[in-house]
Order: structure tokens, then C-alpha cells, then sequence
């Protein structure tokens, strides 16, 4: 199985992944667009270095082919993409036929009553967007797409199926 996590920043959550997911027997690329997360994410992906790639690249123009990845995720951030519309469709386009995609997220509830309003985080997110909506972030022809808001409205989860390939002319 090849996986790509977009974002991967500095793998805090591989651990978790590794718990239900074996990552030494699947082929993991890791992408972030910071060079410092992807460094900080070295330590954490050494255990599964024989079958992980980390990839410094922007979500919004995946360097990989098109119906390479069986299982695209991205957790975090995509909430403050320049184009997170862009980015969806990039992990689409490199989704094979009929892969799952996951986007996970803070909601902007979140972002407006916590990020812009605490004394930590609030100099960084003042000028945050607020009226994202990840369901339109969605290419009409995917299959299954299923949005769900978890942790009591701090987060989401958005998953969906990659199209089907179209039919082969003969």
C-alpha cells in the first residue's frame, strides 16, 4: 500500500497512525512544505525509514503522478492554505482510482473563539480566515464524501473516495 500525508509537519501523530496502521509494511511519504518540520520529522519516521520518503513540496502542486497514492490524508492546517480547494484536488489527482482521502482539521469555531483570542496564538491567527468550508473544498465527482464534526465541534473529519478511472475505449 502506498500512502501520502500531506503536511506531515513534525509526525507528532505517526505514533498513533503506527497503532493502527503497520508502517513498516506499507510505503509512506511524508510532505510538508516547511524543511524544518521535515527535519524535526526525520527522528520520528527513523523507525520506518526502510519504507518512508519525506518530501519537501507545497500540497497545492503535488510533485508525484497522477493515481499514484492508494490512501490520501492531511491533518491540520489546511484550514489556512492559500487555495485549500487547490490542495484537494492535487490529493485527488494523485489518488488512485477509488482511494480513500481523509482531511482532518480544526472547525472555525475553533480558530475564532481559541487561535484568535488567546495571548499565544492570537498575533499569528488575527487575520486568520474564518469562513472556510471544507465540504466545498470537494470535487463534485468524487464517491462517498462524508463530513463530520468530532470533539465537540473542534474538529472535522472529511473523507471521500477517489472517481473511478474512466471506462477504457476499445
Amino acid at each position: 500500500m502506498f500512502i501520502l500525508y500531506t503536511s506531515i509537519e513534525t509526525g507528532v501523530d505517526l505514533p498513533y497512525l503506527a497503532e493502527r496502521v503497520p508502517l513498516e509494511s506499507v510505503e509512506l511519504v511524508g510532505l510538508d512544505l516547511s524543511l524544518g518540520m521535515l527535519r524535526r520529522c526525520k527522528a520520528r519516521i527513523r523507525p520506518y525509514e526502510e519504507t518512508s520518503l519525506l518530501v519537501q513540496a507545497n500540497a497545492e502542486r503535488l510533485p508525484f503522478a497522477g493515481q499514484t497514492f492508494d490512501v490520501v490524508f492531511h491533518v491540520g492546517g489546511i484550514n489556512f492554505f492559500d487555495q485549500p480547494a487547490v490542495a484537494v484536488q492535487e490529493m485527488v489527482r494523485v489518488a488512485k482510482a477509488g482511494a480513500l482521502i481523509l482531511i482532518a482539521d480544526e472547525t472555525k469555531d475553533v480558530v475564532e473563539k481559541n487561535y484568535q483570542k488567546s495571548p499565544f496564538t492570537r498575533a499569528y491567527f488575527k487575520d486568520a480566515p474564518t469562513n472556510f468550508r471544507p465540504r466545498d473544498w470537494v470535487p463534485p465527482d468524487v464517491r462517498n464524501p462524508v463530513y463530520e464534526e468530532v470533539w465537540n465541534g473542534k474538529g472535522y473529519i472529511l473523507t471521500f473516495n477517489a472517481p473511478q478511472a474512466p471506462p477504457v475505449d476499445k
